[in-house]
């Protein structure tokens, strides 16, 4: 195979690659924001009518889309590392075809480790589901 052909498949599967981690990070942002919407929605109803034993509830879907979140996490980070392992093949000329198009998933154990480790020592869920939580938890210590 050519080397322009190979350049061209190169830049294709790059691409492909940071479509994906885009569209994880877009799915993060997205359970984010429907958490807030929900948990602030509920809220709402539950101050409304003082109906203080719905709140207990509301720390299902915190737990929810934080393990959601921390999932799509982890796959962005797979998609990371394949992105720089491809990147550093490019570099030293190393590239060859039977690299392209391949994605290697991480096994099941690696898979919820690296669940595990984008829940609790991430910047980008912990801070935030935590604080959810606490508040509601703070709440429901209060108003019962």
């Amino acid at each position: 195979m050519s080397t322009e052909n190979l350049d061209g498949h190169v830049h294709k599967y790059m691409d492909i690659l940071q479509m994906n981690i885009q569209r994880m990070c877009q799915l993060s942002n997205t359970c984010k924001a429907w958490c807030v919407t929900l948990i602030s929605a509920m809220l709402v109803f539950v101050f409304k009518d003082q109906q203080w034993d719905v709140l207990k509830i509301l720390l299902l879907p915190v737990g929810l889309f934080y393990v959601l979140d921390a999932y799509y996490l982890s796959v962005e980070r797979e998609f990371v590392v394949l992105s720089k392992v491809i990147s550093k093949k490019v570099q030293e000329g190393t590239v060859q075809m039977s690299d392209v198009f391949v994605i290697h998933t991480a096994k099941r154990l690696t898979r919820i480790c690296l669940l595990l480790k984008a829940m609790f020592w991430s910047w980008s869920t912990l801070p935030f589901y935590g604080t959810i939580g606490v508040v509601l938890l703070w709440i429901i210590c209060r108003n019962t």
